[in-house]
């Protein structure tokens, strides 16, 4: 019989629909999925063809992945997270090619990365992390961290999402080094802030300095208390005012004044799980308040009737804000 050599062609598939199936094949392997969760995954699947055939792919390539609901469904017997096994898990699946013209190199995406992590938190959790004594870190929305905290120079590595550190009580002799992609932090006795983009680090100092650099190695810029500045793979921009409302994320709070819909709705949706679509066509309004990041349902109704558009929910996870 001959060899059908298209069934070796692996599918190809859209880049957002990849990310969230690396997502869900992350946090159903985590040992850490909720009912919720498993209920949300079920609703994914389901919302578009293309999910479904996304995750059939995986269960084809692997012969195993259809156990997921089963394990996820009795993640409770478990009292603790065992990272190690996830990512053996995880290292496990990239052996056996999870990858190719499709794109399902599920390990070196960002949600790979994620869960490789030896600190991570998901959409809409925070999370925070004694460094050592005096040295505290804030683990924002949809982060992760790898850590190596042997001798009093903590080393912290930002894969993704966003970080507040505080070493302003930390030892005479505890400094930190923080980094990126783009950048190398170095500091004691301050507070510092990083969050990570696509072609950018950007830092700010909230207390006491810091040093930074480009991870290429460029010369060092000093960042005084009240400053921020933003780091891409070749240079960095000019140092900017960083604005006292920076890390309201802290406090549970998102703060903004005359931010363009759009952008307002981009920063909702990082704690929120989903996606949340802003119609061009009211994505320059203005938007000005204090918001509560536990219930952007509450802040979507408010949304609502401050600016006169209208929110569309089509399922949990889809979110449209237009013309009301």
């Amino acid at each position: 019989m001959a060899h059908d050599a298209t069934a070796d062609v692996p599918p190809r598939f859209a880049d957002a629909v990849l990310d969230a199936a690396a997502a869900w094949l992350t946090e159903l392997m985590s040992g850490q999925a909720t009912e919720q969760d498993i209920q949300q995954w079920r609703q994914w699947r389901a919302a578009d063809p293309e999910h479904e055939r996304a995750w059939q792919h995986l269960e084809r390539v692997t012969g195993r992945i259809a156990l997921l609901d089963r394990r996820a469904a009795v993640a409770s017997l478990s009292p603790q997270p065992r990272p190690t096994a996830r990512r053996q898990a995880l290292k496990a699946i990239a052996a056996l090619g999870i990858s190719g013209a499709g794109g399902f190199a599920l390990v070196r995406s960002p949600h790979g990365r994620q869960a490789l992590a030896d600190v991570r938190t998901a959409k809409s959790e925070q999370r925070t992390l004694a460094l050592g004594p005096g040295m505290t870190a804030v683990l924002n929305t949809h982060s992760a961290l790898n850590l190596s905290l042997q001798d009093a120079r903590r080393h912290v590595e930002l894969l993704s999402g966003e970080v507040m550190i505080d070493t302003q009580h930390a030892a005479a002799d505890a400094s930190v080094l923080l980094r990126t992609p783009f950048a190398r932090v170095d500091f004691m006795h301050a507070l510092v802030q990083a969050r990570r983009f696509d072609d950018y680090t950007w830092v700010a100092v909230h207390a006491g300095a810091a040093a930074v650099s480009l991870q290429s190695g460029a010369a060092t810029t000093a960042l005084a208390a009240g400053e921020a500045i933003r780091l891409g793979a070749r240079a960095a921009k000019p140092i900017e005012q960083l604005a006292p409302t920076a890390g309201a994320w802290r406090d549970g709070q998102l703060i903004v004044d005359d931010m363009p819909l759009a952008i307002f709705l981009a920063e909702l949706s990082r704690y929120r799980p989903g996606v949340i679509r802003c119609d061009p066509r009211v994505g320059q309004r203005l938007v000005s308040g204090v918001f509560p990041l536990q219930d952007t349902d509450a802040v979507l109704k408010a949304l609502s009737s401050a600016l006169s558009v209208r929110v569309r929910q089509r399922t949990a996870w889809w979110v449209v804000v237009g013309p009301a």
